[in-house]
């Protein structure tokens, strides 16, 4: 469809909604302050050859369906880049991931089994012992202790079963 293009510019936003079959772009190369793709494609071919950016703020929403070979080279020297994907995956979804770059955001919203363990009040008359304060401190010792071992073996069982999986699908 096009060959090159070259585009040294401040802003550049682009809007594309795209029904290819074939080669879709060969080179493409920018320099630019911002750069924002919005792209909804369906493509059926190689879309991108080579792709060079340099900028400032990348951000790439993207909703593709490709039946065929994206990108053979794609260089990007920035200092951030937002990558916003939905992707529809069957099988292994990454076995290495090696990033550098200034900063990085992982944000993960996991599931987590906490065990809670209720304080019961009691409310009745008070009977003075004998060495009841040390009996009191030494109840309270006993909770606590209690209280960390669960937290411990909740949190080591969690451990091992992350281990677990990731052996698994490692092996496999």
């Amino acid at each position: 469809m096009v060959l090159f293009i070259k585009d040294n510019i401040k802003m550049e936003q682009r809007m594309v909604e795209v029904h290819s079959n074939g080669l879709m772009v060969l080179f493409m190369w920018e320099t630019s302050t911002k750069t924002i793709f919005k792209d909804k494609e369906n493509i059926v071919g190689k879309m991108v050859e080579n792709m060079l950016a340099n900028g400032k703020i990348i951000k790439w929403m993207e909703k593709e369906f490709l039946l065929g070979w994206m990108e053979d080279d794609m260089r990007v020297n920035i200092k951030m880049i937002k990558n916003m994907d939905m992707v529809n995956l069957n099988g292994l979804m990454e076995e290495f991931i090696r990033e550098n770059g200034q900063m990085e955001n992982n944000m993960a919203k996991e599931s987590i089994q906490v065990h809670q363990r209720w304080k019961k009040k009691e409310n009745g008359k008070m009977v003075k012992q004998q060495g009841g304060q040390e009996e009191e401190i030494n109840q309270q010792k006993s909770e606590i202790e209690i209280h960390f071992y669960n937290n411990f073996f909740t949190q080591f069982f969690g451990f091992l079963n992350i281990c677990y999986y990731v052996l698994q699908t490692y092996f496999q």
